[in-house]
Protein backbone atom coordinates (compact mmCIF):
# COMPACT_ATOMS: atom_id res chain seq x y z
CA UNK A 1 0.00 0.00 0.00
CA UNK A 2 1.24 3.51 -1.01
CA UNK A 3 1.56 5.86 2.30
CA UNK A 4 -0.20 9.08 1.35
CA UNK A 5 1.17 12.69 2.30
CA UNK A 6 -0.75 14.29 4.79
CA UNK A 7 -0.78 18.22 5.56
CA UNK A 8 -1.98 20.36 8.13
CA UNK A 9 -1.98 24.39 7.35
CA UNK A 10 -2.79 27.12 9.75
CA UNK A 11 -2.57 30.46 9.77
CA UNK A 12 -2.67 34.01 11.26
CA UNK A 13 -2.24 37.84 10.48
CA UNK A 14 -3.03 40.90 12.09
CA UNK A 15 -2.31 44.48 11.99
CA UNK A 16 -0.99 44.61 15.40
CA UNK A 17 -0.41 48.50 16.93
CA UNK A 18 -0.29 49.68 12.89
CA UNK A 19 -3.47 51.12 10.87
CA UNK A 20 -3.12 48.89 8.08
CA UNK A 21 -2.01 45.23 7.98
CA UNK A 22 0.81 45.16 5.40
CA UNK A 23 1.08 41.50 5.61
CA UNK A 24 -0.42 38.57 3.28
CA UNK A 25 -0.56 34.89 4.09
CA UNK A 26 -2.42 32.50 2.20
CA UNK A 27 -2.29 28.86 1.41
CA UNK A 28 -4.12 26.14 -1.60
CA UNK A 29 -4.41 22.34 -1.40
CA UNK A 30 -6.36 21.66 -4.21
CA UNK A 31 -9.58 19.05 -3.88
CA UNK A 32 -8.21 18.20 -7.46
CA UNK A 33 -6.75 15.30 -6.90
CA UNK A 34 -4.90 15.60 -10.31
CA UNK A 35 -3.35 19.45 -9.79
CA UNK A 36 -2.58 17.81 -6.70
CA UNK A 37 -0.43 15.18 -8.03
CA UNK A 38 1.36 17.30 -10.69
CA UNK A 39 1.49 20.89 -8.64
CA UNK A 40 1.08 19.91 -4.80
CA UNK A 41 0.11 21.61 -1.74
CA UNK A 42 1.85 25.60 -1.18
CA UNK A 43 1.94 28.05 1.48
CA UNK A 44 2.99 31.26 1.10
CA UNK A 45 3.60 34.98 2.99
CA UNK A 46 4.63 38.21 2.01
CA UNK A 47 5.46 41.22 4.08
CA UNK A 48 4.35 45.19 2.14
CA UNK A 49 7.79 47.44 2.87
CA UNK A 50 6.22 50.20 5.29
CA UNK A 51 8.39 52.63 3.31
CA UNK A 52 5.86 51.59 0.51
CA UNK A 53 2.49 53.24 0.78
CA UNK A 54 0.93 50.77 -1.11
CA UNK A 55 2.83 47.87 0.63
CA UNK A 56 -0.56 46.03 1.64
CA UNK A 57 -1.43 45.83 -2.23
CA UNK A 58 2.00 44.12 -2.79
CA UNK A 59 2.23 41.99 -0.59
CA UNK A 60 -1.69 40.92 -1.53
CA UNK A 61 -0.19 41.09 -5.28
CA UNK A 62 2.61 38.19 -4.74
CA UNK A 63 0.53 35.97 -2.35
CA UNK A 64 -2.30 36.15 -4.56
CA UNK A 65 -0.79 36.11 -7.84
CA UNK A 66 1.30 33.18 -6.57
CA UNK A 67 -1.72 31.08 -5.78
CA UNK A 68 -3.38 31.69 -8.68
CA UNK A 69 -0.53 31.22 -11.19
CA UNK A 70 1.31 28.75 -9.88
CA UNK A 71 -1.83 25.78 -10.37
CA UNK A 72 -2.19 27.61 -13.62
CA UNK A 73 0.99 26.59 -15.10
CA UNK A 74 1.29 23.50 -17.67
CA UNK A 75 1.76 20.14 -15.88
CA UNK A 76 4.96 19.49 -17.88
CA UNK A 77 6.48 22.17 -16.00
CA UNK A 78 8.57 21.54 -12.86
CA UNK A 79 7.93 23.11 -9.23
CA UNK A 80 11.04 24.98 -9.88
CA UNK A 81 10.09 26.29 -13.63
CA UNK A 82 6.52 27.23 -12.62
CA UNK A 83 7.17 28.79 -8.94
CA UNK A 84 10.50 30.64 -11.09
CA UNK A 85 8.37 31.91 -13.90
CA UNK A 86 5.24 33.04 -11.79
CA UNK A 87 7.70 34.82 -9.61
CA UNK A 88 9.51 36.87 -12.34
CA UNK A 89 6.17 37.86 -13.74
CA UNK A 90 4.60 39.48 -10.47
CA UNK A 91 7.92 41.13 -9.89
CA UNK A 92 7.58 42.52 -13.28
CA UNK A 93 3.94 43.43 -13.10
CA UNK A 94 5.15 44.90 -9.22
CA UNK A 95 8.34 47.17 -10.57
CA UNK A 96 5.89 48.43 -13.75
CA UNK A 97 3.43 49.91 -10.90
CA UNK A 98 5.95 51.15 -8.43
CA UNK A 99 7.82 53.12 -11.57
CA UNK A 100 3.99 54.55 -12.25
CA UNK A 101 3.46 55.10 -8.52
CA UNK A 102 7.05 56.92 -7.72
CA UNK A 103 5.98 59.76 -9.49
CA UNK A 104 3.41 60.44 -6.53
CA UNK A 105 6.27 59.53 -4.18
CA UNK A 106 4.75 56.34 -3.74
CA UNK A 107 5.74 52.69 -4.48
CA UNK A 108 5.06 48.62 -4.47
CA UNK A 109 7.30 46.46 -3.13
CA UNK A 110 7.20 43.44 -0.60
CA UNK A 111 9.50 40.31 0.76
CA UNK A 112 8.21 36.66 -0.43
CA UNK A 113 8.66 33.59 1.24
CA UNK A 114 6.78 30.09 0.10
CA UNK A 115 6.72 26.70 0.40
CA UNK A 116 5.21 24.10 -2.21
CA UNK A 117 5.11 20.84 -0.96
CA UNK A 118 4.62 17.64 -3.78
CA UNK A 119 5.05 14.38 -3.39
CA UNK A 120 7.83 13.93 -0.61
CA UNK A 121 9.84 17.22 -1.74
CA UNK A 122 9.55 20.66 -0.26
CA UNK A 123 10.35 23.39 -2.75
CA UNK A 124 11.22 27.02 -1.05
CA UNK A 125 11.10 30.06 -2.89
CA UNK A 126 11.93 33.05 -0.64
CA UNK A 127 13.10 36.93 -1.33
CA UNK A 128 13.41 39.82 1.60
CA UNK A 129 13.34 39.05 5.52
CA UNK A 130 10.18 36.78 5.91
CA UNK A 131 11.12 33.59 7.14
CA UNK A 132 10.51 29.77 6.60
CA UNK A 133 11.52 27.76 9.47
CA UNK A 134 11.84 23.95 10.27
CA UNK A 135 11.17 21.69 13.11
CA UNK A 136 11.93 18.13 12.88
CA UNK A 137 12.95 15.38 15.27
CA UNK A 138 13.67 18.06 18.04
CA UNK A 139 15.74 20.49 16.29
CA UNK A 140 14.51 23.99 14.68
CA UNK A 141 16.21 26.44 12.06
CA UNK A 142 15.53 28.86 9.30
CA UNK A 143 15.52 26.96 6.02
CA UNK A 144 16.24 30.74 4.75
CA UNK A 145 18.66 33.25 4.78
CA UNK A 146 17.77 37.36 5.55
CA UNK A 147 18.49 39.36 2.83
CA UNK A 148 19.31 42.54 4.78
CA UNK A 149 21.86 44.61 4.63
CA UNK A 150 23.68 45.94 7.54
CA UNK A 151 25.15 49.87 7.45
CA UNK A 152 26.00 50.19 11.12
CA UNK A 153 24.60 48.62 14.47
CA UNK A 154 21.62 50.64 13.89
CA UNK A 155 20.84 50.88 10.62
CA UNK A 156 20.29 48.05 7.99
CA UNK A 157 18.40 48.19 4.95
CA UNK A 158 16.84 45.08 2.77
CA UNK A 159 18.63 43.42 -0.05
CA UNK A 160 16.23 42.68 -2.27
CA UNK A 161 12.53 42.48 -2.24
CA UNK A 162 9.83 42.45 -4.88
CA UNK A 163 9.14 45.42 -7.07
CA UNK A 164 12.09 46.81 -6.21
CA UNK A 165 14.20 46.57 -9.34
CA UNK A 166 13.59 45.06 -12.91
CA UNK A 167 15.34 41.35 -12.31
CA UNK A 168 14.92 39.99 -9.89
CA UNK A 169 17.13 36.88 -7.88
CA UNK A 170 15.14 34.56 -6.32
CA UNK A 171 16.61 32.51 -3.81
CA UNK A 172 15.39 28.29 -4.53
CA UNK A 173 16.16 24.91 -2.52
CA UNK A 174 14.71 22.23 -1.97
CA UNK A 175 14.29 19.72 0.66
CA UNK A 176 13.08 15.57 1.55
CA UNK A 177 9.81 16.01 3.89
CA UNK A 178 9.54 13.29 6.79
CA UNK A 179 6.81 12.49 8.76
CA UNK A 180 5.56 15.02 11.42
CA UNK A 181 8.02 18.37 9.94
CA UNK A 182 6.65 21.14 10.88
CA UNK A 183 7.11 24.39 8.51
CA UNK A 184 6.42 27.97 10.25
CA UNK A 185 6.53 30.93 8.24
CA UNK A 186 6.81 34.59 9.91
CA UNK A 187 7.42 38.05 9.13
CA UNK A 188 9.54 40.52 11.05
CA UNK A 189 6.79 41.35 13.27
CA UNK A 190 7.50 37.85 14.59
CA UNK A 191 10.67 36.78 14.37
CA UNK A 192 12.31 39.97 15.14
CA UNK A 193 10.83 40.03 18.99
CA UNK A 194 10.64 36.64 19.41
CA UNK A 195 13.88 34.39 19.78
CA UNK A 196 13.55 30.57 17.71
CA UNK A 197 13.80 28.97 21.33
CA UNK A 198 10.71 30.93 21.64
CA UNK A 199 9.11 29.67 18.72
CA UNK A 200 9.80 26.09 18.67
CA UNK A 201 8.84 25.90 22.32
CA UNK A 202 5.38 27.42 20.97
CA UNK A 203 5.12 24.48 18.52
CA UNK A 204 6.13 21.55 20.89
CA UNK A 205 3.89 22.97 23.44
CA UNK A 206 1.05 24.22 21.01
CA UNK A 207 -2.38 22.91 19.72
CA UNK A 208 -3.03 20.73 17.27
CA UNK A 209 -5.13 23.39 15.96
CA UNK A 210 -2.66 24.92 14.02
CA UNK A 211 -5.05 28.32 13.66
CA UNK A 212 -5.27 28.63 17.69
CA UNK A 213 -1.23 28.16 17.42
CA UNK A 214 -0.48 31.14 14.96
CA UNK A 215 -2.80 33.17 16.82
CA UNK A 216 -1.10 32.34 20.04
CA UNK A 217 2.14 33.59 18.19
CA UNK A 218 1.19 36.97 17.12
CA UNK A 219 -0.60 37.63 20.18
CA UNK A 220 2.63 36.67 22.15
CA UNK A 221 4.44 38.88 19.80
CA UNK A 222 2.63 41.85 20.18
CA UNK A 223 3.05 41.49 23.89
CA UNK A 224 6.55 41.34 23.28
CA UNK A 225 6.34 44.75 21.84
CA UNK A 226 6.03 43.98 18.10
CA UNK A 227 5.30 47.46 16.27
CA UNK A 228 5.04 45.51 12.65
Amino acid sequence: MTAKLKVLVGQCSTQGVKADNQDTVGFFIPSNLALLETKGVACAIADGLSSSNEAKQASQACVTGFMSDYFSTPDSWSVKQSGSKVLAAINTWLHGQSQQFQQAGRGMASTFSAVVVKSTTAHIFHVGDSRIYLLRDGEFEPLTTDHRIRIDENKEYLGRAFGVDYCLDIDYKTLAVQEKDVFLLTTDGVHDVLPDKVLKQFILEGSVDLSDLTERICDEALKAGSQD
